[in-house]
């Protein structure tokens, strides 16, 4: 996104059907154990940021798909992602 551009909101429910195929491939007692790994921001200019939240905790990843043992479920989790949101919010 370049300086002149705005993100644009999205302002829809999710339905319960949509948030039970995302929240099916989270497992809350895996995600303490999922490693971020540095910024590489100032190489590609992106980053793969996931923020996750439970009642007890904020888990915040950056670069997350180096740890290949644990990110399977965040990669599910952006699939689904991408599957129910319209393409221009995507």
């Amino acid at each position: 996104m370049t300086a002149n551009q705005t993100h644009t909101i999205w302002k829809s429910a999710i339905s319960r059907d949509h948030w039970k195929k995302l929240i099916s491939s989270i497992h809350i007692v895996d995600l303490d154990h999922i490693k971020s790994s540095p910024s590489l921001q100032s190489v590609d200019g992106m980053d793969e940021t996931f923020q996750i939240r439970t009642p007890k905790k904020s888990h915040i990843y950056v670069n997350a798909y180096v740890d290949t043992l644990h990110y399977k479920q965040l990669q599910q989790l952006k699939e689904q992602l991408d599957k129910i949101l319209p393409k221009e919010y995507q």
